[in-house]
């Protein structure tokens, strides 16, 4: 029986563990495409299984935006012809919107469709905020109305309230349809981190926000509700107190792009900075614990150094002393 040589087989095995080495990255991305496919499929399957109440069903997309809402409030049926609008342009960059109604009845549903023609794939829910519909990447709103972008897989884009549409083309651009967003926030940091990051952000307004404030109020807000329009006259009243309680107040318009949001800041005379939410503006700043707002008019008080010190209500804006009072 032959024997081989000792150096012949340790060359032998080694070219042998090589080749399964070159070999392995391919399994393993065939495993990852499976995967892939799975998840897909699965999204498509859930899709499919929701009682439509118009006649058009959700196409297979690159992303899908869940756009909640019902007939009953107020925000839903301002920004609604504005994303109606926007619907072919969201279909030609390979996106499908999808209204999840929350009317108490059928009958309501259907008016709100009839009323604003609604030519989008529209299902009704009745479960409570914290049960699953079985979408993936899908989670109930907290306010309406909210929007909700996932990618194929149903992996969550993005998350907020329904005025802050108008950032779904940079979202789509900047995450490929893979990277999770569902905040712009860093992580809490120390000293001045607010103003350092406020520093990066593009104003419409000559105010800009003032350095070694001891405390700094986010405010979102947006032309489109009249919930900020009755609150904007108090807010603007209660900015020289903020000051001079060693605080600074920055408004977020969440929905328009720069000329827009000018045309709000000069329709009410705004005195402090104000800024437009884009994607890019907003969130490459990076602001310490800033997420948008799920609810317009709405504050967050921030120390210097990005730690949350309370969310109000843009009608409750004087609560910013409550939040403030342990501040030294």
């Amino acid at each position: 029986m032959p024997v081989f040589p000792f150096p012949l087989m340790k060359k032998i095995l080694s070219l042998l563990v090589a080749a399964l080495a070159a070999w392995a990255p391919l399994f393993a991305d065939n495993d990852e495409l499976q995967q892939k496919q799975k998840n897909i499929a699965k999204l498509r399957a859930a899709l499919k299984s929701m009682n439509y109440l118009t006649k058009c069903e959700p196409d297979a997309a690159r992303f899908y935006m869940y756009l909640s809402a019902a007939s009953w409030n107020k925000s839903s049926t301002s920004v609604l012809p504005k994303i109606l609008a926007e619907y072919e342009k969201i279909k030609k960059a390979g996106g499908e919107v999808i209204m999840v109604n929350y009317d108490r009845t059928e009958r309501a549903a259907r008016k709100f469709i009839d009323d604003f023609g609604i030519d989008i794939p529209i299902f009704r829910t009745t479960k409570k905020k914290d049960d699953d519909l079985g979408l993936p990447g899908f989670e109930p709103a907290e306010s309406l109305p909210a929007v909700t972008m996932v990618d194929n897989e149903g992996s969550i884009l993005y998350r907020g309230h329904a005025a802050t549409y108008i950032i779904w083309p940079t979202i789509i651009t900047n995450s490929g349809c893979a990277a999770s967003t569902t905040g712009c926030g860093g992580q809490i940091a120390t000293g001045d981190a607010v103003y350092q990051a406020l520093c990066r952000v593009k104003y419409v307004s000559k105010a800009k926000p003032r350095k070694g404030a001891s405390f700094y109020i986010m405010l979102c807000a947006s032309q489109l509700y009249e919930e900020c329009d009755a609150a904007m006259p108090a807010i603007i009243k209660e900015y020289d107190a903020i000051q001079k309680a060693g605080g600074e107040l920055v408004l977020i318009c969440v929905t328009g792009d720069e000329p827009v949001t000018k045309a709000y800041m000069e329709k009410y005379k705004m005195p402090f900075p104000v800024a437009a939410h884009t994607y890019k503006n907003i969130c490459g700043a990076n602001i310490p614990n800033y997420s948008v707002a799920m609810t317009v008019p709405e504050f967050t008080t921030l120390s210097s150094g990005g730690t949350i010190l309370g969310t109000e209500h843009g009608a409750n804006i004087g609560y910013w002393r409550n939040h403030t009072a342990s501040l030294p």
